[in-house]
């Protein structure tokens, strides 16, 4: 039985992929890439999640006209706030495209760019198409002045039109051939446009177009301008910076290497928003800048490992990230700034090995506080996956298996058998290494990975295995079509997904007995070892659940987008600790007529032993009075089933295959 608590967020890690920044006001509103909408009413120094009303936190784009809020969403077309963002209402009525990439503001008139071309709103709840003549109709930026709307389109330059959009002129002299237009910008009469190479400036409506000095090659994908301050967002962590309205220019290096999707000024504070790195800010005109996410919970997380003092959390973009209080805080080594996308951990006593997306694998010796690369002889270097037994470190990729005798000093490929090289997932039961492969289900060794075997019988083909995970003789897979079980080191598998409304299972998680399952929409809980399973998932967002673990207290969720998330073990009644289980045995299995029952040690009174199938009924009771008894299973259906035996001080449940 599960109570009605919920999952809380932790407080980060912060961060996360910034697609939109916006001033109103004295508040300051940033749009994210899932994570919905967030407000600060400080500069930038704290955050706080504005969502109430959206159903798309996908945000592209972001205006503000007098005081409606608009908000451009990837799908779900444009929504307004009128109360400073706490509320948001959908008005998509005549937006026959609701992929919204950008905003102008003209008077009274809103504009807003999509995958389909322009649409007008004279009155904020109604949309016409204004695209007539442009090609193509792809709008990525859009900028109003005095007398002129511009669009710049996605490969096309820059159109212009001085009424409303009935008609449209190509202004494209002195931009660069089939230059995609990712922001506009206007200054009184001075038009910015940021291109795939560069950023230009034009003072004449667009009859001719100049490089800004030094801004070759760069992709200026934001625009902001305050009184006589300017600034440019570009890849590669730079900024254009302007200090005299446009005059001068000075190109900023901002140290953290990722493009700057939005921008804006306030507060005498500079501020970018990056595509994976959250907000950072500048207080000395760009010299040097400082993360400002606190409150912004955009992360991806991919792995968890968990040592005796602190939660490691690997994030997509960011590296690793640390908590030694469960996820009040979060610390980032600025060791792990070059590393990436953590995809996976193991623990080897002290040594915490990390694989990294396109980086390979790293190793820190002293409790994340520093990471090396241990890439000997590794020829690839896409990691999806890491498992440790004893002295043998088995490490997943895009190009098979590879094996390390000595803490990663040194790789060898270890793939004889495997024809699909993308390993997703790893798994060690007994002298048996088992490999979930991309398209290609299982694969199995026991001699270490020297040859590989597969074992499929009963997993769909052309299924893809996201996670695996070993309990006593049973292996489960996570898979795109469910959880699947093996008893037999994979001669036989069967589907164990009954309660469990997703397709893709991309985590699995054992405490004690008890099981957890992370799908494409929420957790699962299985207390009778796969055989039923339970929606846990209230509290948590509709959203990928990459990663799951456990520190005895509290079991975390390491989410696509939203962060991470904690739910205390102890809301879940009748969660079973790891040490309740007992040295009992049973064989064969799968059974045929007759199965052995072995208990480990003496017990002083019966055991009751109950046997439930698939469906979770009671179909079979025994009273065990021997230290070893058997059971004949003849008259049950072929099937899975649930043993479960009870006396004073002992408990145990086994899965059976008939």
């Amino acid at each position: 039985m599960i109570t009605n608590a919920q999952w809380q967020q932790t407080s980060g890690p912060y961060g996360g992929r910034i697609f939109s920044l916006v001033n109103s006001g004295t508040s300051l509103f940033a749009g994210t890439y899932y994570a919905g909408i967030f407000r600060s009413d400080d500069n930038g120094a704290t955050w706080t999640e504005t969502n109430t009303g959206l159903t798309n936190y996908y945000i592209n784009a972001l205006a503000v006209s007098g005081t409606k809020l608009y908000s451009g969403t990837n799908g779900d077309g444009v929504f307004l706030s009128t109360d400073n963002g706490e509320n948001w209402t959908v008005i998509d009525d005549g937006l026959t495209n609701t992929n919204v990439n950008c905003f102008a503001v003209s008077g009274t008139n809103i504009f807003t760019g999509t995958d389909a071309g322009v649409f007008m709103s004279i009155n904020g709840t109604s949309w016409t198409d204004v695209t007539n003549n442009i090609t193509p109709q792809v709008i990525k930026s859009l900028a109003a002045n005095s007398t002129n709307l511009f669009a710049g389109t996605n490969g096309d330059g820059v159109f212009t039109s001085t009424d409303n959009g009935t008609n449209w002129t190509r202004v494209n002299a002195g931009l660069p051939l089939s230059a995609q237009v990712l922001a506009l910008a206007a200054n009184g009469s001075t038009i910015y446009a940021g291109t795939t190479d560069g950023l230009y400036v034009t003072v004449n409506n667009g009859l001719y177009w100049s490089i800004i000095l030094n801004a070759h090659g760069y992709h200026v994908s934001s625009i902001a301008a305050n009184d006589t301050s300017i600034i440019a967002g570009a890849n590669c962590g730079q900024v254009f910076i302007s200090l005299d309205n446009g005059v001068n220019w000075s190109i900023k290096s901002t140290g953290y290497n990722s493009s700057a999707f939005g921008v804006a000024i306030k507060g005498g504070y500079f501020i970018a928003g990056l595509a994976d790195l959250g907000i950072i800010k500048s207080s000395d005109n760009g010299i040097n800048w400082v993360s400002s996410n606190t409150g912004i919970i955009n992360t991806s997380i991919y792995s968890f490992a968990i040592n005796t003092t602190n939660l490691f959390a690997g994030d997509q973009e960011n590296g690793v990230f640390k908590s030694d209080d469960e996820g009040s805080n979060w610390g980032y080594p600025s060791s792990t700034y070059s590393i990436e996308a953590v995809t996976a951990f193991s623990i080897s006593g002290t040594n915490i090995f990390a694989g990294v997306w396109n980086a390979g694998i790293y190793l820190s010796t002293d409790n994340g506080a520093t990471w090396n690369t241990e890439n000997n002889g590794l020829t690839n270097l896409f990691v999806h996956s890491l498992v440790v037994n004893g002295t043998n470190i088995f490490v997943g990729t895009d190009d098979g298996v590879f094996i390390s005798q000595n803490n990663g000093g040194l790789w060898i490929a270890a793939n004889a058998g495997i024809t699909n090289t993308t390993v997703r997932a790893l798994a060690i039961n007994g002298p048996n290494v088992f490999a979930g492969i991309d398209g290609s289900g299982v694969y199995v060794s026991g001699n270490n990975g020297t040859t590989w075997t597969s074992v499929n019988s009963g997993i769909p083909a052309n299924t893809t295995i996201f996670s695996l995970l070993s309990i006593g003789s049973g292996i489960y897979a996570g898979t795109n079509n469910g959880i699947y079980l093996t008893n037999d080191n994979g001669t036989s598998w069967n589907k164990m997904s009954t309660g469990i409304t997703a397709n893709f299972v991309l985590s699995l998680h054992a405490s004690g007995e008890n099981i957890f399952a992370g799908t494409d929409c929420g957790t699962y809980l299985s207390t009778t070892l796969g055989v039923n399973w339970t929606d846990i998932s209230n509290g948590l967002p509709c959203t990928w659940i990459n990663t799951i673990t456990n520190d005895g207290t509290y079991i975390y969720a390491g989410t696509g987008n939203r962060g991470v998330w904690k739910r205390s073990l102890s809301e879940i009644v009748g969660l079973n600790d790891a040490s309740a289980q007992n040295n009992i045995s049973i064989y064969p299995n799968p059974a045929s007529d007759i199965v052995s029952v072995n208990i480990g040690k003496k017990v002083n009174s019966d055991l009751k032993l109950d046997i439930y199938n698939s469906l979770g009924l009671k179909v079979k009771t025994e009273i065990l009075k021997q230290d070893q008894q058997q059971i004949d299973v003849s008259n049950l259906p072929n099937g899975i089933y649930l043993l479960e035996i009870r006396s004073q001080g002992l408990q145990q449940k086994m899965i059976i295959q008939r």
